[in-house]
């Protein structure tokens, strides 16, 4: 009985312990060592060009499938990944493929990238090409590509001033077509 209320009373103790640790935690500031630098963020989503791959099947491959799953002509498609590159005063920050999303690349293709930059004016130059290709669009036995909702070329150019904790978001506009720079309006205004 005493050994069980022993333990119980520990268990009251530690627990305050713990308590009093995490409360004092909480109070630790964090500094995350950028807090002298302006933020560019690049964030967009776009159904890009739709890429449809035609071609017909011989006699032995008809013969192989199933009689009702026999069609002449079968035909792949598939949204066509974007190459991004960024460059702030002529020097390439960041270079990637943005590819479309879902196992058979036929999702939205997704862009979100933060760049620290350090604070002044700084020309922004961001680049989004589409992969897909003349030769893709009218090969033999090929429908053409399709423009669903971006354009096959997206630039941003921009001389911008940043200042310490500034934030500009670069995002794709459908209605203007293009990339645009928002920024959070100062506060009091």
């Amino acid at each position: 009985m005493i050994a069980r209320v022993v333990r119980r009373a520990a268990g009251i103790v530690l627990a305050g312990v713990a308590l009093l640790c995490l409360g004092a935690l909480s109070r630790v500031t964090y500094d995350s060592g950028d807090s002298g630098s302006a933020t560019l963020r690049l964030s967009w989503r776009v159904r890009g060009h739709h890429v449809d791959k035609c071609h017909r099947l011989t006699a032995a491959e008809l013969e192989r499938l199933p009689a009702h799953m026999r069609r002449a002509e079968v035909c792949e498609g598939y949204m066509a990944p974007y190459i991004l590159s960024v460059r702030v005063d002529g020097v390439l920050l960041d270079s990637a493929v943005a590819a479309p999303a879902g196992a058979r690349r036929d999702r939205p293709v997704y862009v979100f990238r933060e760049l620290r930059l350090t604070p002044g004016t700084h020309d922004i130059k961001i680049g989004f090409v589409s992969t897909a290709t003349e030769v893709e669009a009218h090969a033999p036995g090929s429908d053409p590509v399709t423009d669903i909702d971006a354009p096959a070329h997206l630039q941003f150019t921009s001389s911008m001033k940043l200042g310490v904790n500034d934030v500009v978001l670069v995002t794709y506009d459908p209605e203007s077509g293009g990339l645009v720079a928002r920024r959070k309006a100062p506060a009091g205004d």
